[in-house]
């Protein structure tokens, strides 16, 4: 996100918070100022005066953050944390909290989203209460009807969850493009209506168990196609073998002639 910096908690129990406050201060204002690439680009008199320190501090800061640290935590470029570049600056270890922070926002996401999905579960199975079973033929009105039983399973609220389920399986959507949303309008297009007007996905004519299964398979499937498709990039057109035709013509009593070009 632009304009935005996540400071990893893991700050305030490394070597350089022990350094002299203005350090402290010039490490933390760079950080703020770092592109995604962990480029700061600033002169030394920019540097002291967004950090709000003298240039001198400044200066001796840009030094101790540029030095061997033998008591830094990890000990990658030897605890040196920035580097001179021709437009400024370069945190070294940029990359790695940036993904490390970027892998934390993608399980927070992934943690609410599953809450509110529960949430939602919660009241579409209130509202299945007394819902016949199509693939039993139940009775509605009973204390636990068999769909109410299995409404969790038998299909995603949304195609958002059908996402979350691929991230919570490390399934990248960017290996699998549209598979979610083909899946999800798949099923949910031949969906039938239950007796309080809820969907229930079908297989033919059995009522899905559970869809995260069914999206299993249904991935083994791709997988399978993906696997034809490398094995056989390309099919050289079906020739024509038969022999031409030829078309012979009386030219006389108990005699053939092919015909004239």
């Amino acid at each position: 996100m632009a304009g935005f910096t996540a400071l990893h908690q893991h700050l305030l129990g490394s070597s350089v918070w022990t350094t002299a406050y203005h350090v402290r201060i010039l490490w933390i204002a760079m950080l703020a100022m770092a592109d995604r690439n962990g480029t700061v680009r600033a002169s030394v008199p920019g540097l002291a005066r967004l950090a709000n320190v003298t240039r001198e501090e400044a200066e001796d800061g840009l030094k101790v953050l540029m030095s061997p640290d033998p008591d830094t935590i990890t000990q990658e470029a030897e605890g040196r944390r920035v580097e001179k570049v021709e437009v400024g600056w370069r945190i070294l270890n940029h990359a790695k909290y940036r993904a490390t922070a970027q892998d934390e926002l993608r399980k927070e996401a992934a943690r609410v989203g599953m809450g509110r999905l529960r949430e939602e579960r919660k009241a579409a199975e209130a509202s299945a209460g007394g819902v016949q079973d199509a693939s039993e033929g139940g009775k509605a009105g009973g204390s636990d009807p068999p769909l109410a039983r299995t409404a969790r399973r038998n299909r995603p609220l949304s195609l958002q969850e059908v996402r979350v389920m691929m991230e919570m399986e490390g399934i990248p959507e960017a290996s699998y493009p549209r598979m979610a949303q083909e899946f999800f309008e798949h099923f949910e297009s031949r969906a039938k209506d239950g007796m309080n007007g809820e969907k229930i996905w079908m297989t033919g004519e059995s009522v899905v168990g559970d869809w995260k299964a069914l999206f299993r398979k249904w991935r083994i499937k791709e997988d399978g196609m993906k696997a034809e498709k490398a094995a056989s990039p390309g099919r050289a057109p079906v020739r024509n073998t038969e022999p031409p035709t030829t078309v012979r013509l009386k030219h006389g009593p108990g005699t053939t002639q092919n015909p004239p070009a």
